[in-house]
């Protein structure tokens, strides 16, 4: 590669980070807030300092998340979170600049969402653009907006998650791209455990890869980068609550008065229907519109269009095609969403579909393999790039 060459490509990605902590910046100072704040949901903060006194324990608080078990205080939550403040806590800060490393992981992710979709026929305009639309598009915006701890996790999982798809979407995948893509997922599996669903995903994109791996080598593979993550999170749950697989959320007063738990299908058709149907209010006032969000969710589409345009091509290649990898994304999507329609708050206090998130690195997964399709494009690749450039604009 030529130094000129070299110089264009440091000058396109100063650019894209530029536009990205631009419109992060833009919003945090809308509301009034910095990206080095501390948010005052601080669950994982308060964890990673436990952590460097050599205890599992937070101190004794009556704070929200926070559960008693045993006269000890435990944070009840998945612990992954808290491994990216560490190095916080270690700094000079009073208290840590809790949203900062969640903005750090998703700037990273959109940058190889950016990157994936440069290696495609896309311009690098139109595929930085497309990348920044998509996360700016969605419930991902609002999250960074409001900063907290249930954000927190959603938008670092998501940042894992869509690595993880990238790297096992590869059209040369190698053990080592392997073994990192099952790191990728087992950090996201940190953050929103539901990320296991996706395993049976990866190990199809491993096998359908043009490349493809062994199943000996994909096994080999699986069980250094993706095994240990999972061994130590069981740990970590039955040393604070004798179960390996409770993480805590059980144990909180409300969810111990629900006559149904956590999850049931008692809650999945009133899911359903905010989740599919119910629009936000709009009220008419003389200083403009007001909207206002159910805090039980919205119609996913009216936040998350570009999830809606990827569930549409997926059906579209269901119909028409019958590779597996199309299968498979159809499938894990469905058992996805199914699980997290049958969750007792179906997100709570948000703007939109908050849960939506955890569907978005398979959208992107599906908008990247229609992008490789040079063909597919070229039948309707005008009305389609004024969807994608719509849905952008409609999101920014």
């Amino acid at each position: 590669m030529s130094f000129s060459e070299r110089k264009q490509y440091a000058c396109v990605f100063i650019l894209f980070f530029s536009c990205f902590f631009s419109v992060v910046g833009f919003l945090k100072y809308l509301i009034s807030q910095s990206v080095l704040d501390h948010s005052a949901f601080d669950q994982y903060s308060r964890q990673a300092k436990s952590w460097l006194q050599g205890k599992m324990n937070v101190e004794n608080s009556a704070f929200l998340e926070i559960v008693e078990v045993a006269g000890k205080h435990y944070v009840s939550f998945p612990p992954a979170p808290s491994l990216f403040e560490l190095p916080f806590a270690l700094g000079p800060w009073e208290s840590v600049p809790n949203q900062l490393p969640p903005i750090i992981l998703l700037s990273i992710a959109a940058c190889f969402m950016f990157v994936s979709l440069w290696n495609t026929h896309h311009s690098k305009f139109h595929a930085a653009y497309l990348s920044l639309a998509f996360i700016f598009s969605s419930n991902l915006l609002i999250s960074l907006g409001v900063g907290g701890v249930w954000h927190f996790a959603q938008i670092e999982g998501f940042s894992f998650a869509t690595l993880a798809m990238l790297l096992f979407s590869k059209k040369i995948q190698t053990s080592t791209s392997a073994v990192l893509g099952f790191m990728m997922l087992g950090l996201a599996i940190g953050c929103r455990p539901h990320y296991i669903f996706y395993t049976v995903l990866c190990l199809i994109l491993c096998q359908e890869a043009p490349n493809r791996l062994s199943t000996k080598k994909i096994a080999q593979c699986m069980i250094v980068g993706l095994v240990p993550f999972l061994i130590v999170y069981m740990s970590y749950n039955f040393l604070r609550f004798g179960n390996p697989l409770e993480f805590g959320h059980s144990y909180l007063p409300y969810a111990k008065g629900l006559t149904n738990g956590l999850y049931s299908w008692n809650y999945f058709f009133q899911n359903c229907y905010n989740v599919f149907l119910k629009l936000p209010e709009f009220h008419f006032r003389k200083d403009g519109i007001a909207l206002t969000f159910d805090y039980r969710g919205t119609a996913f589409w009216f936040n998350n269009l570009f999830l809606f345009l990827a569930l549409v091509i997926i059906v579209k290649n269901l119909w028409f095609k019958s590779e597996k990898i199309w299968k498979a994304l159809a499938i894990t999507v469905s058992i996805v969403w199914i699980f997290l329609l049958t969750n007792e708050s179906n997100g709570w206090a948000q703007m939109g579909y908050r849960y939506g998130i955890d569907l978005l690195p398979l959208a992107w997964c599906a908008l990247l393999f229609t992008a490789r399709e040079k063909s597919h494009f070229s039948t309707s690749s005008f009305i389609r790039s004024r969807l994608y450039v719509y849905a952008g604009i409609y999101g920014i």
